[in-house]
């Protein structure tokens, strides 16, 4: 028997109403990741989830919302084990700092739930036919959005965070907090556009080839050297892996990018000191943060400190810039090994479905062992993104065997 209030509105085609609030909050969720100075973010995520929550209910989902956590009980599986070893290693270090758990609800349940959430709205079929390219293109409106924040910068010399001014000289900083977390979602922005284009049946469009040139300005005077590695790493992974399939349009493009990197840096004394850093290898310090973080590591293998517990005046930085040692000083070996499955897995699932989503792995763990915190919004709300694109797959799967036809089995973007 249905609830009086599904009853009362049953006229108003309550899934159809469901449906446009979900691509409305989902809408402001991806389009509010790069706002550093706003919370809009974290609320428009327990919105969607609750909003979830509510059509569950209201509608007697709970069967195929338990389905749709079955065909990911190794992932579940591998979170469970792995929200027990951060908890377990924030209670042996008696770790009470507000921000630190803030982190752990944002690594243990905000983003994992966030995942799942997207995957039930996918097989409910509530994105239509645009399914994956929905979010694909919600992705590029938010780093052109972030993108347009850099160029008021250039010409307006605007500061849309007190007391961070960011301009051609010193590097671009747009609504972030610093130029490396510009150059993040400009490496992005660049590295998605790049796969639209080389990915595009037939003729381009004009603005893709436009979106790509002004990403790529954005991503030079971010002056972020691990965003330009990024970027690199891309392209050379994606001509390894599909070297058999790669157009001559697509090496052409290659090749405009590489001409556009060595014209900046042959007319920019700023950008080639920047890119003979690397070369000279130097690491901005790293080298020593690293050496610190692995003595720490030694002396609580097992367990390690703690989730966002990085002792900023005795290590010099808020984190271990590396991807691995930032699990290994906060969640130790065992944390780690759990990390590790999650790779492997991932890795198996790309192979099985859809080899387009390798490059962008390498690409995203090549940046993370130089630079971000692995609990900050812009990395685990990328993971988080990145994870729907690659285990989507299972749900198009199991649509296909009940005969459902309302998302795009199309593995292209």
């Amino acid at each position: 028997m249905k609830t009086r209030f599904v009853a009362l509105i049953e006229p108003l085609h309550i899934k159809a109403l469901f449906g446009y609030f979900f691509t409305a909050i989902l809408f402001i969720t991806i389009l509010s990741i790069p706002l550093a100075n706003v919370q809009i973010y974290p609320k428009s995520m327990m919105i969607l989830m609750l909003l979830v929550s509510l059509y569950i209910v209201l509608l007697k989902k709970t069967r195929i919302f338990l389905n749709t956590l079955f065909l990911y009980k190794d992932l579940i599986a591998l979170m469970a084990i792995l929200g027990v070893c951060i908890i377990s290693s924030m209670l042996d270090n008696r770790v009470a700092s507000f921000y630190s758990w803030e982190g752990v609800c944002q690594v243990v349940f905000m983003h994992f739930f966030g995942f799942i959430t997207l995957l039930f709205l996918y097989q409910e079929g509530f994105f239509g036919k645009m399914g994956k390219k929905l979010i694909f293109f919600l992705m590029l409106i938010s780093f052109g959005i972030e993108l347009i924040s850099g160029f008021a910068q250039i010409f307006f010399q605007l500061s849309f965070i007190e007391g961070i001014f960011g301009s051609l000289q010193s590097g671009l900083t747009g609504t972030t907090i610093n130029r490396n977390i510009f150059g993040f979602y400009m490496a992005f922005g660049t590295v998605l556009t790049l796969l639209k284009i080389i990915r595009s049946q037939g003729t381009i469009n004009i603005y893709y080839p436009i979106l790509l040139t002004l990403f790529f300005i954005g991503l030079l005077f971010s002056y972020s050297r691990a965003s330009w590695v990024f970027v690199f790493v891309f392209m050379f992974s994606y001509t390894i892996i599909f070297f058999k399939q790669v157009k001559q349009r697509d090496a052409l493009l290659f090749l405009f990018v590489l001409f556009l990197f060595a014209i900046a840096f042959v007319f920019s004394s700023a950008l080639s000191d920047r890119f003979l850093s690397i070369i000279e290898g130097d690491s901005s310090s790293r080298f020593e943060i690293w050496q610190q973080t692995v003595e720490f590591i030694k002396q609580k293998f097992l367990l390690g400190y703690g989730v966002r517990n990085f002792d900023f005046e005795v290590m010099g930085a808020y984190f271990p810039h590396n991807f691995i040692l930032d699990i290994l000083y906060s969640v130790g070996i065992l944390g780690f090994s759990v990390s590790a499955a999650f790779l492997v897995l991932t890795c198996k699932e790309i192979i099985k479905t859809n080899l387009i989503h390798l490059p962008l792995l390498l690409s995203f763990f090549m940046i993370l062992q130089f630079d971000h915190d692995i609990t900050s919004r812009r990395v685990l709300s990328m993971l988080m993104l990145l994870a729907f694109f690659i285990f989507s797959r299972r749900v198009d799967e199991n649509n296909a065997k009940m005969g459902k036809n309302y998302n795009d089995f199309d593995t292209k973007y």
